[in-house]
């Protein structure tokens, strides 16, 4: 699984949650901006994801799945569960 970390916020994304559902996302600080970017054909990827950076850097690095557990929003529906 590989974690991209912004060093400011320290708010953190799995890359693998990232498509063509939610194209697009910042961090906290809005430093980090990643972008899904669809391939051409013809391809087996599924998409590129791009990183992009205002001050620092990102952390990028691979992790088990099991060590990490981000705290991920809770869905918001309409209607009754």
């Amino acid at each position: 699984m590989t974690i991209v970390e912004c060093e400011i916020c320290e708010t953190k994304f799995i890359s693998e949650k990232f498509g063509s559902f939610n194209a697009c996302d910042t961090c906290e600080c809005g430093n980090l901006q990643l972008i899904v970017i669809p391939p051409g054909p013809p391809t087996k990827l599924r998409s590129f994801l791009t990183v992009r950076y205002d001050v620092t850097y990102p952390k990028i690095y691979e992790t088990l799945e099991e060590k990490i557990s981000i705290e991920e929003e809770p869905i918001k529906k309409l209607g009754f569960n």
